[in-house]
């Protein structure tokens, strides 16, 4: 990898610490969550994802850094696309309704593709290539997918649309469907569960609202079955 490489990666990843944790408090960012209330939002508790998915990217970014291009089986392009996804992360703290509905669609792009390069059969992803590169990357790109989602539900709020429990759970299955195909496509387990944890605080959000609890349910158990049918072929092995 070279000094450039690293250079961009770590400052981006410094960028989005600060954005995210510290700059967006006081930013263009609007507080979308209470402005534009829908039933895809999943409880408070929920975005507490955000530590596990900052952690990640700190071990991510110093993991590669560290280790030279040559010790790992990742395409150099891999670290230029993580770069991007963080760049655009960080924006999404300053970036008004609508203008963020493309900048996190920039984020889930540039996560897909990072991902894929993570995931080819040829990347042995393994031992440290696995907890330090994959892993955080299919838990950022997972919970990026649920927040272009949300994203997306909060942009149809601000322009009087309405959605409610049966736009909701249509994307639930939408989402369940998207993280089954990854699931059993590059046997990764991490998504799924990712995925899982925010279906379920869509529902602790609105106890009441049964439509949302079936479609949740059957999209756990979907994946779920995924993750038990990965175990049992004994395609999942991390050591």
């Amino acid at each position: 990898m070279h000094v450039l490489q690293k250079t961009t990666l770590a400052v981006s990843l410094l960028f989005m610490l600060y954005a995210n944790l510290l700059g967006g408090k006081d930013g263009a960012r609007h507080d979308m969550y209470n402005a534009f209330p829908t039933a895809f939002a999943p409880a408070p508790y929920t975005f507490a994802i955000w530590a596990p998915i900052f952690l990640g990217c700190i071990a991510l970014t110093l993991y590669l850094c560290v280790v030279s291009g040559e010790q790992t089986p990742f395409r150099p392009s891999l670290i230029s696309w993580v770069a991007a996804a963080f760049m655009f992360t960080a924006l999404t703290a300053y970036a008004p309704i609508g203008l963020s509905n493309l900048v996190v669609m920039g984020a889930l792009m540039c996560l897909s593709i990072a991902f894929h390069h993570s995931a080819e059969p040829a990347s042995g992803a393994s031992g440290l290539n696995y907890w330090c590169v994959r892993m955080p990357i299919a838990i950022f790109l997972a919970w990026t997918l649920v927040a272009t989602l949300l994203n997306g539900c909060q942009w149809a709020v601000s322009k009087g649309w309405d959605v409610g429990p049966v736009e909701a759970s249509i994307l639930i299955g939408l989402a369940s469907l998207i993280g089954l195909v990854v699931a059993l496509r590059y046997r990764e387990m991490a998504c799924a569960v990712v995925l899982i944890w925010a279906f379920w605080g869509i529902v602790v959000a609105r106890p009441d609202e049964r439509l949302l609890l079936v479609t949740t349910c059957l999209g756990t158990a979907c994946l779920v079955g995924a993750v038990i049918y990965l175990f049992d072929k004994g395609y999942i092995n991390r050591n």
